[in-house]
This record gives structure tokens, C-alpha cells and sequence, in this order.
């Protein structure tokens, strides 16, 4: 079922094809000192498509070790959705800390960027050797190779630029190249051929049709072509294999891990490509939703930002049959009158508010804004424990894709449509259409009401802070939070970049820190 289905079965081979590669030489020119060591595959053991394969899965093993915390590291814990809790659950790490602040030192972990060239090194070296191999594997390399070279000019801006070169790429003296060249001579390239070529696979945990396209849409909508995403999209949405749950239940599923409760469920028709984990990995490769988002970790909380804007578009209260008259509430609670005897009621708000946040709708009450840790994978968000998260990580669905296709047609005027898109969405799963005041009458009104329902519907999935900076939104949204303590510091233009690794300016001396930093 997983990844890597194949790993096992080439477990003896890939043993004895893998060196521990030390990259490096006594010239310093050419050395970067501190880089780990990586398992590479040779060149020369590359002969055949099952080859191939192998060093495929070793492409995949770093993308999984990669984005298992870079997922919500990068794309979520600097957006307003969250915050170090008021009463410092938890929230004792100074990573995270410097995100939420937006104080992100060259010393902070995620700044280092050599994992991400490990999924670079790892996929030229099946590029480079695919010729007259099987094209779909290719395909696959050179959407891996497109998506981490699509972060990382989002996180970094220019950045070292390496297209088919030898392995090694974290230990050569290089300068950076401009990111709009990148975009044009790698991703953009490499996304056309790998959709050209990949073969139609039900394979949810690896780079697929649909996952091509999904990636290609999200970097066409960056670039501002949203004609082109447009139609990326509309293919995902023609292929008929994916459809939007229709329930709490269902919807609940696709994320659903507790091993106290139901165990890991964590399927639905809207998956599309997740990253997978095991326990039959080892420790260092599992996910770490519940060590970033519960008791070890900070952020912790839904910001309360993030709860007072889901509470104007659902009302909490009974002020939501004046906003939605003809729609009930999907819950209910049991009211005690006394005596013994109860009444039902309706439990005001959108479910998957509280689906998504600690407490659910049980216990709601126990948790102030500011307070209330993630439990959209699971009811007790410090299950299942540190190094024994086997959690699957959403990277595409089909809500995310068809959300945005709604920001498409709102760019490309088609302001009904992305309209008829939200609605399908709020009707499938079982909550009001859109009210018009929330929908408004300009362009503006319009895009913040999409960005308002991915920001819902996406939370905690690494989305929010991308849509804030495709949409040049972070600064507005972003700076009244920021400005609220003197812990924090407001963005500017330069702060929307991440600044370069410490350990990196160190040992690649053609490089200089990012303004701002």
C-alpha cells in the first residue's frame, strides 16, 4: 500500500547498489564540510527500469524525510493560523517560537536547505541516467526535482541552481541563480514533460497524473498564468477519479490517526498524493505532526485569529439562524434542564472547526482562544506519541484543487463560477451556501472569501502561508497580528524570504545572506 511498496523487495539489492557517499575532498574550493553524508546510488548500478526504480525510491525516501516536517514548517506555522499558546503549553521551543514571531534566525534548522538539494541530487542522478529507460519513472524524478525547486525559491528566493550535474550538489561552491531563471529552465520544463509522459498510476503516495497536475496548477497560479492553471485543474477534475466527501465521517477519515480510539484510517475519495509513513520505518523517517503541533512542540494552538474569523463565518451562536435560516447546524449536544431530563440543541459552527481543533465538539468549552491545540488527526493531539507517528501527510486533495480552481475563474473574471465552486463544496459537505455579504461585490471581497475557505478547509495542511504569498496578502494579514507584542517583528518584503543557513554561508563562500537577515 505504501510508498515505496517496492522498497522491501529491493531491500538486498538497494543494500549493496547504496555507498555512504562522503562527497568530499581536502580542497576546500570544493568541499562543504558539515554536509551529512547521503546514501547515493551509483551511476553505473543504474542499467535497467528496475534500477531505476531504486533510485527513484531513494529520491522519495529524502522527499518523505524532507516534507514530513517541512510541510507545515514552510507552508503553515508563519501564516496567522497559529500561536504559541497563552499560557505556554508546550510552547517551549525556540524554533517554532521564531516562526510565530517572525524573528527566524540563520541558526534555525528549517533555514538549512541541504535536505532539500538531497531531493535535487537524488532525482538528477535518475534524470541523468533515464535515457531509453521507462518514461513514467523519469516523469516522476522530474516532478520531485520541479517541487523542490519550487519551495525552495518560495522559502529561499534565488537559490544554487543544478541541472544534471554530479552528485554532490551540497558540497560544490556555487553562487545562486536568479529564481525567475529556475522557473523557466527547470520546473516549468520538467512539470510539461513529466504530464506529457507519466503513466496513469492509482499509486496515492507517489507522483502521479493528477499530482503533476495539481503541482503544475499551484505553479502556474504563482507565475500568474492562471489561464494555464485553469486548465491544468480542469484535467484533474475530468479524469473522474476523485470526489469530495460528503460527510463529517467521511471528511474526518482522510486525517484520522489515533491509535487510542480507531487507529489509522487516513483514506477518502479526495486523496490524491499523500506522503506515507510506517511503523515498520525507522524513528527518524516517521511523520512528526503530533511533535510540531501538541506537548513537545510550538506552535501549538489555532491562533485566535484564525478562531474569531471561523466564528463570523459560522456563527458559534444563535446569531447563525439569522445568517443561515434554512440550514441547521450538522451537530447537536444534550442540554441537562435537570431532574434528569435533557434537551436536545443545536451546536452552532462549521464541523470542521471543530473537527479540527482540541476538544472537538465534546469538550469544546474546555478550551479557550489561544488554547487549543490541532486535533484534526487526532481527538487527543498528542496521540500517537513522539517517533511512533505513522501519520500520512496530505501534499494534494481534491477540495485543495478544486478551491484552487475557484481562485482561477475569479482571476480569469469568472466570478460566478468560483462562486458555483465554493457552493459545491459548502453543499457536499452538508454546511450553508455562501452568504452574500461573506462573498462581497469586488474582486478583493471575492479572492479573501476563497482564501477564507481554503484557510478552513486546508488548516494545518501547509497551504496558508503559500496562498497569503501567492496572493500578496502576508503583509496585510499578517502585520496587525505581528504588531501586537514586541516579541514579534512586522514583515517586510524582504522578511517574506527565508534567511540562508548559517552552516551554508560558511561553507559556500559565493554566497551571501538574504536582505533582511
Amino acid at each position: 500500500m505504501y510508498i515505496y511498496k517496492k522498497m522491501k523487495q529491493h531491500k538486498a539489492i538497494l543494500g549493496a547498489a547504496l555507498i555512504m557517499s562522503t562527497m568530499f575532498s581536502c580542497n576546500e574550493d570544493d568541499v562543504l564540510g558539515t554536509t551529512p553524508d547521503s546514501e547515493v546510488v551509483e551511476d553505473s548500478f543504474i542499467t535497467d527500469d528496475e534500477t531505476l526504480e531504486i533510485a527513484l525510491i531513494g529520491a522519495y525516501d529524502s522527499f518523505q524525510r524532507t516534507y514530513n516536517e517541512g510541510t507545515l514548517t514552510w507552508g503553515s506555522f508563519r501564516s496567522d493560523n497559529f500561536a504559541l499558546s497563552l499560557t505556554n503549553r508546550g510552547a517551549n521551543n525556540i524554533t517554532s517560537r521564531e516562526l510565530v514571531n517572525n524573528r527566524i534566525s540563520p541558526a534555525n534548522g528549517f533555514t538549512n536547505w541541504v535536505d532539500i538539494f538531497q531531493i535535487i541530487e537524488r532525482s538528477n542522478r535518475v534524470i541523468d541516467n533515464s535515457e531509453g529507460l521507462d518514461p513514467s519513472i523519469r516523469a516522476e524524478a522530474l516532478a520531485l526535482r520541479a517541487k523542490a525547486y519550487f519551495d525552495a525559491i518560495r522559502i529561499w528566493g534565488d537559490v544554487p541552481f543544478f541541472n544534471g550535474n554530479p552528485s554532490g550538489v551540497n558540497s560544490i561552491q556555487r553562487n545562486v541563480t536568479g529564481r525567475d531563471t529556475i522557473m523557466n529552465e527547470l520546473i516549468l520544463p520538467d512539470l510539461r514533460e513529466a504530464s506529457r509522459t507519466i503513466i496513469p498510476t492509482t499509486n496515492p503516495f507517489r507522483f502521479s497524473k493528477a499530482s503533476i497536475l495539481a503541482l503544475q496548477a499551484e505553479v502556474f497560479l504563482w507565475e500568474g498564468e492562471n489561464a494555464l492553471a485553469k486548465s491544468a485543474l480542469d484535467s484533474i477534475v475530468a479524469l473522474g477519479e476523485f470526489s469530495l466527501a460528503n460527510s463529517p465521517g467521511a471528511w474526518e477519515d482522510m486525517f484520522f490517526n489515533d491509535p487510542s480510539t480507531r487507529g489509522k484510517i487516513q483514506t477518502g475519495t479526495e486523496l490524491i498524493f499523500s506522503i506515507p509513513n510506517s511503523l515498520n520505518e525507522e524513528a527518524a523517517s516517521l511523520a512528526q505532526i503530533n511533535r510540531l503541533l501538541s506537548a513537545n512542540g510550538a506552535p501549538v494552538v489555532l491562533s485566535p485569529d484564525l478562531e474569531a474569523e471561523w466564528d463570523r463565518v459560522f456563527p458559534l451562536d444563535s446569531t447563525w439562524e439569522d445568517k443561515y435560516p434554512d440550514v441547521d447546524p450538522f451537530f447537536t449536544r444534550e442540554v441537562s434542564l435537570g431532574g434528569g431530563v435533557t434537551e436536545t440543541e443545536p451546536l452552532y459552527g462549521d464541523w470542521r472547526y471543530y473537527l479540527s481543533r482540541e476538544g472537538r465538539e465534546e469538550n469544546f468549552a474546555s478550551f479557550e482562544p489561544g488554547e487549543a491545540r490541532v486535533a484534526k488527526w487526532s481527538p487527543t493531539p498528542n496521540m500517537p506519541g513522539n517517533n511512533v507517528d505513522d501519520t500520512d501527510l496530505v501534499v494534494y486533495r481534491y477540495a485543495d484543487v478544486l478551491l484552487l480552481l475557484a481562485e482561477a475563474e475569479l482571476k480569469l473574471g469568472n466570478s460566478d463560477r468560483a462562486l458555483e465552486i465554493l457552493n459545491d463544496i459548502r453543499t457536499e459537505r452538508q454546511l450553508p451556501l455562501v452568504a452574500a455579504e461573506d462573498y462581497g461585490t469586488t474582486f478583493d471581497d471575492r479572492l479573501n472569501a476563497i482564501l477564507t475557505e481554503r484557510r478552513f478547509e486546508l488548516f494545518a495542511e501547509g497551504k496558508r502561508w503559500w496562498d497569503l504569498l501567492r496572493n500578496d496578502r502576508a503583509i496585510e494579514e499578517l502585520n496587525p497580528i505581528l504588531s501586537q507584542a514586541a516579541s514579534r517583528r512586522p514583515l517586510t518584503d524582504d522578511l517574506l524570504f527565508w534567511p540562508i543557513n548559517t552552516t551554508v554561508l560558511i561553507n559556500n563562500t559565493l554566497l551571501t545572506q538574504n536582505d533582511g537577515y
